[in-house]
């Protein structure tokens, strides 16, 4: 039983390996209304390792668009039931996909007025047809490698991020076990009042302050008379209630400006 059971988290892991290295692919959107037009740049780009997805129509590229995160657009502008140069205005004009590269296929007798109008739609370049497949595979995989580089940047952007949210998490968590750490030093765990050190230290402070600008300090020294017996008689629990009260009762009745401190030993 329990070797099936690893056989199948295995399993589990490299299908998720598999799936990560599927998703960590570069996805390439075709947009021509032609089926045979996209099966055809995509045989010429079968060298490129890059998923290949295509759409028909605007509402298709709204699809895709939504569903995926793309490396590069490549539209073709003159087919007559999709207006390539309106899809690009659209893409441009979208946060996901205002920085994503666009690749205009446009026609052989494609003038400079009709290149002006395709690097305004926001193309970064043309192809004409009949397409050379050694100047689309050279622009296409420039594209691709550019993105893998600018992946590569932000997965190590991420990770140094995640590594400074750790530190800054162990930092403040240190910060806070320090801080811990000093209350217990300076203050009694039950009365929750500075105990003896922090006494000696407020006092060495105000005896110093007091010299220094001629004014005099008081000191009170409590003692519960009969308290061991209670401890005795009744049980810790009620002497430390007894501590409790007649701490609420002591810091109640003395000035904000007095300190009321808690010395166990003098008990």
């Amino acid at each position: 039983m329990q070797i099936v059971t690893a056989l199948l988290k295995l399993n589990t892991l490299i299908d998720f390996e598999k799936k990560m290295l599927e998703t960590s692919k570069p996805k390439l959107l075709i947009v021509d209304n032609l089926q045979a037009i996209v099966i055809s740049l995509q045989t010429q780009l079968s060298t490129v390792d890059a998923e290949f997805i295509h759409a028909h129509s605007k509402n298709e590229v709204l699809e895709k668009v939504l569903e995926h995160d793309f490396a590069v657009f490549l539209i073709n502008v003159q087919i007559p039931e999709i207006n390539g140069y309106e899809i690009a205005t659209f893409l441009q004009g979208e946060i996901k996909t205002q920085d994503v590269p666009i690749i205009f296929i446009t026609a052989k007798l494609h003038n400079i007025i009709y290149q002006n109008i395709d690097f305004t739609h926001g193309a970064i370049d043309t192809i004409e047809a009949p397409i050379n497949n050694d100047l689309l595979l050279s622009k296409i995989g420039t594209l691709i490698k550019l993105w893998q580089k600018n992946n590569e940047l932000n997965q190590v952007l991420q990770d140094i991020a995640k590594q400074n949210y750790a530190l800054q998490s162990e930092v403040s968590e240190r910060k806070k076990i320090q801080a811990k750490l000093n209350h217990v030093a300076m203050y009694d765990p039950l009365t929750n009042l500075p105990n003896r050190s922090l006494l000696n230290k407020e006092s060495e402070k105000q005896l110093s302050a007091a010299h220094r600008y001629d004014y005099h300090v008081g000191f009170m020294f409590l003692d519960l008379d009969g308290f061991k017996a209670v401890n005795e008689n009744h049980g810790h629990e009620t002497g430390d209630g007894v501590l409790i009260e007649m701490t609420y009762r002591i810091v109640s009745s003395v000035r904000v400006c007095d300190i009321v401190t808690f010395a166990s030993s003098l008990l």
